[in-house]
């Protein structure tokens, strides 16, 4: 009989599940931190705008171009803008908070024990069944953070689009440039995400086992057993062994994320300087104004 070939879950399923997950149990905290993530990434367009808008209205005003209501209500709706960006903060952190400990200490916990629950006897008894258990139970924790990971790439995202926006009009081909630099990182994110979550399945039953190792040695009646035979050096040197060596996989993993990491931000400021240089200019020779 064939072997089943086992589904391959990559970075995009798996954030598409967790997404899935967060809009089951907290729909409301859902799209309360996807919208407080656009606006935070967006928050300094926003506030440059808003500074842009004052320096503009006082010129006026210096000049005898404007009377002080003019300066005023750009004032006031900067103080309304800064209120308003305090509240949606505060929101998405309130959300954020809360999600992690419901994912973290209720949703993950039930999830495994209902799946564990619905299996059979000799289903519990197949290896591959357990190395999944240990991966899962490994790596729940890591469910919110992938969540936090999702929308703050999301609120990046959402910032860019903001940028590009205001750009397109007088400068498209910044706006271009600005969308294009954002590629490499989302690609360097998912490949190396996806490294990590090799050298863990890889590892499974090593890890199996030396966790058994050691909870002989954190559990009493087991303890009394390995010190009786002398065990101990033994059971301290495996556990240690597969620590090394995951370790060492997984630090070659992240020498390289860092050095790309490194490049494609290289990539981003010299978007960003470049963005920077052409709107001086422009403001300069007159295109547009402050």
């Amino acid at each position: 009989m064939p072997e089943k070939k086992e589904k391959n879950y990559g970075v995009i399923s798996n954030t598409l599940w967790v997404l899935k997950l967060n809009f089951k149990y907290l729909p409301g905290h859902t799209i309360t931190r996807i919208l407080g993530s656009i606006f935070m990434y967006s928050n300094a367009i926003i506030n440059s705008f808003f500074i842009a808008k004052i320096i503009d209205s006082a010129v006026l005003y210096i000049n005898k171009q404007s009377d002080i209501t003019n300066l005023n209500n750009t004032f006031l709706m900067y103080g309304c803008y800064y209120i308003f960006r305090i509240a949606i903060n505060a929101a998405k952190n309130y959300a954020q908070n809360l999600t992690g400990f419901k994912i973290d200490n209720e949703i993950s916990q039930m999830m495994l024990i209902e799946k564990i629950n619905s299996l059979s006897t000799s289903s519990l008894e197949n290896p591959e069944i357990q190395n999944k258990i240990t991966r899962y139970s490994d790596n729940k924790g890591r469910i919110n953070n992938m969540s936090n990971t999702f929308f703050a790439i999301v609120g990046a995202i959402g910032g860019i689009l903001i940028a590009s926006i205001a750009l397109v009009q007088n400068f498209p081909f910044l706006a271009l440039l600005i969308v294009l630099g954002t590629i490499p990182g989302m690609f360097n994110h998912r490949h190396f995400v996806n490294s990590i979550w090799k050298l863990e399945k890889d590892t499974t039953n090593i890890n199996r086992r030396s966790n058994g190792m050691l909870t002989k040695i954190l559990t009493p009646n087991s303890f009394k057993e390995v010190k009786a035979t002398n065990a101990y050096v033994y059971v301290k040197k495996y556990f240690l062994n597969y620590i090394n060596f995951y370790y060492v996989g997984r630090v070659n993993t992240y020498k390289k994320w860092t050095f790309f990491e490194v490049l494609s931000s290289t990539i981003n400021g010299s978007i960003i300087i470049l963005g920077i240089y052409t709107l001086i200019n422009a403001a300069v020779s007159g295109q547009i104004s402050i």
